[in-house]
């Protein structure tokens, strides 16, 4: 699922030129061609609870995963930008027949300890069993 919803971003241009995406655990650095490069500006997608799946008589029903995206960035304006703009499409589009409800607005968690700003918005993705 995740790799759907990270392949969704890159294919719609909401992954900036120099942004890596991570899926499960960000990391500070990231090996490229062998070197170690600092990975400062990052999208990171996490699976996280839920709701309880509602189940039919038919044996039918609909489950409700819960989606975390952080996003990093030395710069507010820019990571700002990034979040809101995966926040406004994932709302409006289908992946693999799952719909995506905000939880809440994109907000802000501040610095994280080497200076970077982090943003963070939350789904619940809906998908018929």
């Amino acid at each position: 699922m995740l790799k759907d919803i990270g392949n969704y971003l890159k294919t719609n241009n909401l992954v900036p030129t120099g942004t890596f995406l991570f899926y499960g655990a960000m990391t500070d650095t990231v090996t490229v061609n062998g070197s170690d490069v600092k990975a400062d500006n990052c999208i990171c997608l996490y699976e996280n609870k839920g709701f309880k799946p509602t189940t039919f008589f038919t044996g039918e029903g609909v489950e409700y995963r819960g989606l975390q995206i952080i996003c990093r960035d030395a710069s507010y304006e820019n990571v700002e930008n990034t979040i809101n703009s995966i926040y406004k499409s994932l709302q409006t589009t289908l992946i693999n027949g799952i719909s995506f409800v905000a939880q809440q607005s994109p907000f802000s968690l501040g610095k994280d300890e080497k200076d970077r700003w982090e943003f963070s918005v939350n789904f619940i993705l809906i998908k018929n069993m």
